[in-house]
């Protein structure tokens, strides 16, 4: 993710109060962000209809398929990142 969109990704989360960001204490640059309590009952609604959503997509393959299938993507991920 680009540095100026993580900023403002950041921007939108904060003004929802799904975010706060506090200075590092070490280091004047940086900043530390953490979960609201808002911003990680939001985080676990979505992350819930998001595993709904994967659930019925895979509904279609085998329990042994879909362990196929995730192991081939591995292997297409590590020759990927290899370059």
């Amino acid at each position: 993710m680009e540095k100026s969109s993580l900023v403002l990704f950041l921007d939108a989360l904060d003004r929802e109060g799904r975010v706060e960001r506090c200075r590092h204490p070490t280091d004047r640059r940086a900043h530390i962000v953490h979960l609201t309590d808002e911003g990680a009952a939001r985080f676990e609604q979505v992350g819930l209809g998001l595993y709904r959503q994967q659930q019925e997509n895979l509904a279609v393959l085998s329990e042994a398929e879909q362990a196929e299938m995730i192991e081939m993507m591995d292997r297409l991920t590590a020759h990927l990142a290899a370059g």
